[in-house]
């Protein structure tokens, strides 16, 4: 299955021992796919001599994507190691983003120097644990470009899976899983047609903004009117979340799943807690919230010191206003702009938008409505319209109302009608001295 928009780039978030890899194996026998447990800068794209190649040598794994048509997916059992700051790691993840763009454009100093580009769309699926989030600064100021899903099971939901797998061998669990898998793929069609209401893309793109703002690092110890790094743009992040939320439409979710499992991925794009602490705001908008009140839901003390951190770095983002904390001791409340955009983002059953709305949201004017194009074919067939009766009858009590008239022949590209010549039968007959009505 193949379906054009964006690419996808997701990381299943999880502890050790908890299934990543087990997934990514499964998935690894599946068409267009390189599955690649441990990804270096040269083995991307190889500038390695040609002296020095072998005879089976694929210039690396981007000239592999080439050999299955330029579209591909890998597949990463373990990106941790891809964190350590002691390591050369750090270049691969930049060469990544460059993979996401779907362009690497890498000079190359032998054989003289020159130039070793790659074009292509790579999808990515990986498995990272929970020290993805000791590295967002430094994620968020290069441009994010993976979705996260996190593992959310609780004690009791991982003694029950642990006791589920020890009643099976490894080789039937993985061979059950596989039939699973296996058996969704053939249901779905090779290039299914996923259109998206326009209330969905509104939505879509609003869940964008909010989280694109909320995933922004702000330094500690960053104030109001300092500098901070600029939000992200929407415009990944939207792109990114419709072709998951068609992806889940064609494998079989309904609109509701859909919107769920999407919702789901965009809220783990963030950390945990700062998106519990946004939840808290929403739960009442407009309506000033306490502090205590949030650190009471997240299990944390009032003066806990990263609550503070994330309600100022809110505020320096332009999406909380903190009320006055002599009046009502420390209680924060949605700007106005954050709540009219958190309202299509978190709203259910919101209706079809108008364009005039749409164009309101966007800043611009209401777009003008098209007429349809005639061709002369059909200008020539319009039918006589008969007018309504509107004159009085004569004084005999007979006669009135108005005579039939064409209907007024509209505007085509290319007219036919030489007026030099005889007139067509269906204006010859025309009485042009018709008074007025």
């Amino acid at each position: 299955m193949r379906l054009d928009g964006s690419v996808v780039w997701l990381l299943m978030v999880a502890p050790p021992s908890s299934g990543k890899t087990l997934v990514i194996h499964l998935l690894a026998g599946l068409p267009c796919t390189l599955e690649a447990d441990d990804i270096s800068f040269a083995g991307l794209l190889s500038n390695t001599k040609k002296a020095d190649k072998s005879d089976t040598a694929t210039g690396g794994l981007l000239r592999e994507v080439e050999s299955l048509g330029g579209k591909a997916v890998i597949l990463g059992s373990d990106l941790t190691e891809y964190l350590n700051e002691k390591t050369d790691k750090r270049s691969t993840m930049g060469a990544l983003r460059l993979v996401y763009d779907g362009r690497w454009n890498r000079a190359k100093g032998s054989d003289g120097g020159g130039r070793n580009v790659w074009d292509g769309r790579v999808g990515f699926i990986g498995g990272i644990t929970g020290l993805v989030d000791r590295s967002i600064a430094i994620r968020s100021s290069m441009g994010e470009r993976f979705l996260y899903l996190r593992s959310s099971h609780t004690l009791k939901e991982s003694f029950r899976r642990a006791m589920y797998a020890g009643m099976m061998s490894e080789q039937e669990r993985e061979s059950r899983i596989r039939e699973g898998v296996d058996a969704l793929l053939d249901t779905i069609a090779q290039n299914p047609a996923v259109p998206i209401p326009g209330s969905v893309r509104l939505r879509i793109t609003s869940l964008a903004t909010v989280i694109g703002m909320l995933r922004t690092s702000v330094p500690r110890g960053s104030k109001v009117g300092t500098a901070i790094a600029a939000p992200e743009g929407p415009s990944r992040l939207t792109l990114q979340l419709t072709s998951l939320y068609r992806g889940f439409l064609a494998i079989g979710c309904t609109a509701d799943e859909a919107w769920k499992s999407m919702l789901k991925v965009a809220r783990d794009s963030n950390l945990s807690t700062q998106f519990r602490v946004f939840e808290q705001l929403l739960l009442e908008p407009g309506e000033p919230v306490p502090t205590p009140r949030i650190a009471s839901v997240l299990r944390k003390k009032t003066k806990d010191p990263t609550i503070n951190r994330i309600l100022h770095s809110f505020v320096a983002l332009g999406l909380v206003e903190e009320v006055d904390p002599r009046e009502t001791r420390n209680s924060w409340v949605l700007t106005p702009e954050a709540y009219e955009i958190c309202r299509y983002a978190f709203t259910d059953d919101l209706p079809e938008p108008s364009p005039e709305e749409i164009a309101a949201i966007m800043g611009c004017d209401a777009p003008n409505p098209v007429s349809p194009k005639v061709s002369t074919a059909e200008a020539e067939a319009a039918p006589l319209v008969a007018e309504v009766d509107v004159t009085p009858p004569d004084d005999d009590g007979g006669g009135g109302g108005r005579p039939p008239l064409h209907r007024s022949p509209r505007i085509v590209s290319s007219p036919e009608y030489d007026y030099d010549c005889v007139l067509p039968t269906e204006i010859a007959d025309y009485d042009l001295r018709q008074p007025e009505y």
